[in-house]
């Protein structure tokens, strides 16, 4: 019976310690109650593991799974100041509504309203970008930062929406690029060139099974520009020793075919040593060993490839990509025996390794989005 209760006792403590718990709330405005604005917390400095959230029709958001603590929080909506707060949870928990006003400095003395930026359109949003009032000088990844729920990393030159990877498409179709090609493109184009955007949080059908995340469409008033274009970079970095990192971009696009090129380069050198000690029974030293590496490491990235766009239904894309490491060590060894040398080698160590990856290609026969029945096309 002890045991029994015992067992008891630890199942319950087990789940006392999974518990997880429920931040709700609603956000408005000086109008009402304001759908589709970004809600997100995060414990601490841990801003990787944030959670997020997006706002329905009601102005109401849910977010669900959050351990017990305390949580800095942020809403945040095109227009509008964002407003941060803090919580502690300890249990299901309901904020006060959540009051958003106008950013002046931004809106140049225009307001913007949730129903003329964004609009519902069956299984997907609609942004519309001319209502985001943006900058002259703004670019499609500016536009596209606006997405409620979206993160854009610059640094690791990433968009996220919800925490999750997202796939970009132009006009339907999708950028099959590196996401560094892919923002180098985005960033030469003006916002105001984007008739609308269309954002899926569940994956269309016809991208299941290749995709399994949110999906964006940049619907265009006019085509992308073509021509060559592309961008180079460098830097310096300082530790103990010098090292270097550069990169190369280019893409040259037609109407049909996107035929791009990125290479970068990372020339890291580093220091360091290994000590080991041993000991007689009276923890008199009796012998060290030393270790000293002086390492160079050169690695290089290559990605490219080409796009070809033979109609709505099809296309082929081939893509290349392969990294090369050159790794030399120089490794100064020596063994002594209280503080007197006894025994010391140099050597120097290089290794080279080298992976050429995959050549993808993909052919899509058919839109299967579109059913086909006695002549007759059924939209599912």
């Amino acid at each position: 019976m002890k045991h029994n209760i015992l067992i008891m006792l630890l199942l319950l403590a087990t789940v006392g310690m999974a518990q997880t718990h429920t931040l709700s709330g609603t956000v408005c405005d000086g109008q009402g109650t304001l759908p589709y604005a970004t809600v997100m917390v995060w414990q601490g400095n841990d801003t990787v593991n944030t959670t997020y959230g997006i706002t329905n029709k009601q102005g109401d958001f849910v977010l669900r799974g959050l351990n017990k603590g305390q949580y800095s929080g942020l809403v945040k909506f095109t227009g509008m100041e964002q407003l941060p707060f803090e919580v502690n949870l300890n249990q299901d928990t309901r904020l006060d509504t959540l009051r958003l006003t106008p950013d002046t400095k931004m809106l140049n003395e225009v307001q913007v309203t949730a129903s003329k930026v964004f609009e519902d359109k069956l299984d997907k949003l609609k942004m519309n970008v001319t209502e985001l009032k943006l900058p002259p000088a703004a670019t499609y990844i500016d536009a596209l930062q606006e997405i409620p729920g979206s993160f854009y990393n610059v640094s690791e030159n990433t968009l996220t929406v919800l925490n999750k990877a997202v796939l970009v498409l132009l006009n339907g179709r999708p950028i099959r690029v590196s996401f560094e090609q892919l923002t180098n493109m985005l960033q030469g184009e003006r916002a105001e060139d984007i008739a609308e955007v269309e954002i899926m949080y569940e994956t269309p059908a016809r991208f299941r099974g290749e995709w399994d995340g949110p999906v964006v469409n940049i619907i265009t008033k006019k085509n992308l520009a073509t021509g060559f274009y592309g961008s180079v970079s460098g830097s310096l970095q300082m530790r103990k020793r010098l090292g270097a990192r550069s990169s190369l971009n280019l893409n040259f696009r037609t109407l049909k075919t996107n035929t791009y090129l990125y290479l970068s380069q990372d020339y890291n050198p580093r220091e360091y040593s290994y000590r080991y000690w041993q000991y007689r029974e009276n923890d008199d030293t009796l012998m060290r060993r030393e270790s000293n590496h002086y390492n160079n490491m050169n690695s290089y990235y290559l990605n490219a490839g080409t796009g070809i766009q033979m109609d709505d239904n099809n296309s082929l894309d081939i893509n290349f990509s392969g990294s090369l490491d050159f790794d030399h060590d120089n490794i100064n060894e020596c063994i002594l025996d209280r503080e007197t040398a006894i025994h010391s080698t140099d050597t120097a160590r290089d290794d080279s390794r080298s992976y050429w990856g995959d050549i993808y290609y993909k052919h899509n026969f058919d839109d299967p989005t579109t059913l086909h029945h006695g002549g007759c096309q059924l939209e599912p």
